[in-house]
């Protein structure tokens, strides 16, 4: 199936391999957006009719939101900027308790790393090894030696490897041992469906599952997310001041939406969300990620001009996001990115916020990484190209011809 038409045209023959940073907006995405703008006004704020409207519309998106995540009674959809700010705000809430801590891999995106290094209680890392794949039997060792964690928050598939995390079997593990479990799904979402039925928490991002940026969703237990910590406050998401400062906060999730909601970003998440769930289909979408893993790995992996780091021979066979890594032999990836770029492809090059990962992919010792972070890291303030790779990240608009392309491009690199 041909699913571009789900999509306004790219100008031009450009082709658009950058979708796990961000994906292009749906063609509804964008209708819903303009239907929203004719009829703009404040969000439970104002009583004029405009008002109703815009509110009935930012309330039934977090409605449809939470029956797409299989919420119960006992969840809320949180609206947050995104991932990165629905993580600050869970680990800020979060009521640590003397020595009590969080457990997150060595894979983590730093979204997922530095929230919970500044704002919560002792951070346990564990090391994924040479596979670079979140293990259940790691965690639950982890937590069989470590009682003192009360949260395991992970991604739901690498924005560099590709591979999923078994969610479910790791889910049951957190259960055994009394642990909540918060997914980083901003790489998951956009190409399969995942739920509260996988974890007690999902943190994911509006503008990588073709919806705009600025909005994305914290969902989970109600009873937790009732927390307010240090959380981002001011007006909207309490009842009431006192002289003394005492403050009476609103019931959930309206007491962590602190200031004027985002209701575009929240209708057009929603739609996004119906047109993956409803008019494509999650058997669908499985079907074209496993096409165009082949199709990717088909073109690239034979080109002598690169090392392909994801995907290996072996992951052909699995369900994974796809993600296409690789490095230049002969030149610098900022040389061969401006290439692709004088060519019209749209890749990433860098170290995608995964400065843990990328030392293990590329093979970056102790010695050498205390080297580099002292004679050039810290007096540069920017990194130097041994942690730089490509990217090349597919999505719904992706086709066999965009990776043609993308091979007679890589072929000019010399």
């Amino acid at each position: 199936m041909d699913y571009r038409k789900y999509f306004e045209k790219l100008k031009s023959d450009y082709v658009y391999l950058d979708n796990a940073a961000t994906t292009p907006p749906l063609k509804s995405v964008m209708k819903k957006a303009l239907e929203f703008l004719e009829n703009y006004s404040s969000i439970h704020r104002g009583t004029g009719y405009l008002a109703k409207m815009s509110t009935d519309s930012y309330e039934n998106s977090r409605r449809v939101i939470g029956e797409y995540l299989h919420a119960t009674k006992d969840d809320v959809v949180v609206f947050t900027a995104n991932t990165t700010d629905s993580i600050n705000k869970f680990a800020l809430l979060y009521p640590f308790m003397g020595n009590e801590g969080v457990l997150i891999s060595d894979i983590e995106h730093s979204s997922n790393m530095l929230p919970w290094f500044k704002n919560s209680g002792r951070v346990k890392m564990f090391n994924t090894g040479k596979s670079n794949k979140i293990n259940p039997y790691s965690i639950e060792e982890e937590l069989y030696r470590n009682p003192q964690i009360k949260i395991v928050s992970i991604c739901g598939a690498s924005n560099l490897t590709g591979y999923l995390t078994p969610l479910r079997d790791i889910y049951k593990i957190c259960k055994k041992y009394g642990v909540y479990l918060l997914v980083d799904a901003s790489q998951i979402a956009p190409h399969f469906k995942i739920t509260l039925d996988d974890c007690d928490f999902i943190a994911f991002s509006g503008h990588k599952m073709y919806a705009p940026f600025g909005a994305g969703v914290l969902a989970g237990r109600k009873d937790v997310l009732s927390h307010i910590g240090l959380a981002p406050t001011g007006g909207g998401n309490i009842v009431y001041i006192g002289k003394r400062g005492e403050v009476i906060y609103k019931e959930p999730p309206l007491s962590l939406e602190a200031g004027t909601p985002n209701g575009l970003g929240a209708v057009t998440v929603a739609e996004a969300m119906r047109v993956l769930n409803e008019d494509i289909g999650w058997e669908n979408m499985n079907q074209h990620n496993k096409r165009i893993n082949e199709i990717g790995y088909k073109y690239l992996s034979d080109l002598s001009n690169i090392k392909l780091y994801y995907p290996k021979d072996q992951d052909i066979r699995i369900n994974r996001t796809p993600t296409f890594v690789f490095d230049f032999k002969n030149v610098g990836t900022k040389v061969g990115c401006d290439i692709l770029k004088e060519n019209k492809i749209g890749v990433r090059c860098g170290t995608f916020c995964l400065y843990r990962l990328i030392e293990k992919v590329k093979n970056i010792d102790e010695y050498e990484r205390k080297r580099l972070y002292r004679n050039y890291i810290v007096p540069n303030r920017e990194l130097p190209e041994r942690y730089s790779l490509v990217r090349a990240s597919a999505g719904l608009m992706t086709t066999e011809e965009d990776f043609l392309r993308l091979r007679a491009a890589i072929k000019k690199v010399e």
